[in-house]
């Protein structure tokens, strides 16, 4: 996923590309949004915006959902990425 600065698309393809990555894990262990809103500290709403891609998750929020999930946030972003090169 190379970015350049002003790629507005580019941008919105990776957020969107690392939340699916983020739900997929949820649906692997078992989770659900409203666990990950109690972690991250934010409302269901704001969990759910984040999730559909609709607005990115910040680097703190990212951090502590891979930390809850049990995961490397690279690792995370290594499996967003090979969704974009099979895609």
């Amino acid at each position: 996923m190379e970015l350049h600065a002003g790629d507005e698309a580019g941008i919105q393809l990776a957020s969107q590309r690392v939340a699916a990555e983020i739900r997929a894990e949820l649906a692997r262990q078992k989770r659900t949004a409203r666990e990950l809103a109690v972690v991250l500290g934010i409302s269901e709403h704001t969990a759910g915006r984040r999730l559909n891609g609709e607005t990115p998750f910040n680097m703190v929020e990212l951090a502590a959902a891979c930390l809850w999930l049990g995961i490397s946030l690279s690792d995370l972003i290594r499996r967003a990425e090979h969704v974009a090169v099979a895609s």
